[in-house]
C-alpha cells in the first residue's frame, strides 16, 4: 500500500462515544462515495442525528466511514469499528 494514499484513521465505537464532536458536522457516505473528497459534500448532519445512524450501523456489525467537518473548516475521515 502506498502510504501517501492513506487518508484517514479508525476509532473504536467506545472511543467514538467519548469524543466530543459538538463543534463539528458529520456525514456518513455510502460506500460508492468513500473516495469522494469530503469538502465536496453538501449534506451534513447534526451530531445527534449522525450518532443515531452510526449506532444503528454498529448494531448491524458494520463499520461506517464518517466525514467530519470541524468548525475551523478542516475535514477528517475515519471509520468507527464495530468490533
Amino acid at each position: 500500500v502506498n502510504p501517501k494514499a492513506i487518508n484517514g484513521y479508525w476509532i473504536s465505537a467506545e472511543q467514538f462515544e467519548k469524543e466530543n464532536f459538538s463543534s463539528c458536522q458529520l456525514a456518513i457516505p455510502d460506500k460508492e462515495n468513500w473516495m469522494v473528497n469530503p469538502k465536496n459534500n453538501t449534506e451534513w448532519l447534526p451530531v445527534s442525528e449522525a450518532r443515531a445512524m452510526i449506532a444503528e450501523k454498529l448494531k448491524n456489525q458494520r463499520s461506517p466511514l464518517v466525514w467530519c467537518k470541524t468548525a475551523a473548516g478542516r475535514y477528517e475521515r475515519f471509520f468507527v469499528l464495530w468490533w
